[in-house]
């Protein structure tokens, strides 16, 4: 018994060996499906990628600033100072210069006034600057004014007597003379570097009185012809030098004499 039981066992233990369900099938294990995924990558996060440092700006000193921006100011302030300083004293340099300019221009014209009626009263030419104009010496002792219709006595002690006639509103007659006694002529006594400046009669209608419309009087009243009246005007002194005032001082007297007691109508 025991040896069937072993001859069987063997016998199943062959067939579990090679097929441990006999005549049946083989359990079929169930299919799966297989869905092919494709591979991704991990999502990672990107490296940063490698910056430069950046450099820190230095500390702003703003007294430093405000110290700058002052100086700058106060130095455009200074330049605008002088380029105004240089405009202001161009102005005024022009302005004197015109004005200069003017001046000149009306002695140049006072002076070709004088030129042209010395030579119209006593019929001269050539008389082409102040220079060339004539020296009177009267022989008779007399200068005859035709224009005025008077005569004036030339007293002695004076010499190189000359006069310029002023056509002027208010015309008038204005001498230089030199001392007799001198042997050079100062300059008070050269007509053209002081012409007329010795002493003057000033010819005034009648109907203007004895002063002009700003109360102004016409000189030293000395008389009165033909519906005029003749005034005396007191010069000033042109020397600077006291010896030359003393010579000059002694020949206005004698003019204002010769202008004040020796002057006459004649026909």
């Amino acid at each position: 018994m025991d040896s069937k039981e072993n001859s069987s066992n063997s016998k199943w233990d062959k067939l579990s060996e090679f097929d441990p369900i006999p005549n049946e099938q083989a359990p079929v294990a169930p299919m799966q499906t297989v869905v092919a995924t494709p591979a991704v990558e991990p999502l990672h996060a990107p490296e940063p990628q490698s910056q430069q440092p950046v450099p820190t700006p230095p500390p702003v000193d703003y007294n430093k600033q405000m110290k700058t921006s002052k100086t700058i100011s106060i130095v455009m302030g200074i330049l605008a100072a002088v380029f105004l300083c240089v405009g202001v004293g161009g102005v005024l340099l022009a302005l004197a210069a015109n004005n200069t300019i003017n001046q000149q221009d009306e002695v140049i014209s006072t002076q070709e006034e004088i030129i042209d009626k010395v030579a119209e009263v006593m019929d001269v030419e050539a008389i082409n600057t102040i220079d060339d104009l004539p020296t009177l010496a009267p022989t008779t002792g007399y200068i005859y004014i035709s224009d005025w219709g008077i005569k004036i006595q030339v007293p002695e002690g004076i010499n190189t007597v000359s006069y310029i006639l002023n056509a002027n509103y208010r015309p008038s007659i204005c001498f230089n003379a030199n001392d007799a006694g001198l042997q050079y002529l100062p300059d008070f006594a050269n007509i053209a570097k002081n012409p007329g400046g010795m002493g003057c009669l000033t010819r005034v209608a009648v109907t203007e009185g004895n002063a002009d419309s700003n109360g102004n009087s016409f000189g030293e009243q000395v008389f009165t012809s033909d519906g005029y009246n003749y005034f005396y005007t007191l010069p000033r002194v042109y020397s600077t030098e006291p010896a030359d005032q003393g010579i000059e001082n002694s020949i206005i007297n004698i003019i204002k004499t010769m202008l004040t007691k020796n002057v006459s109508a004649y026909k």
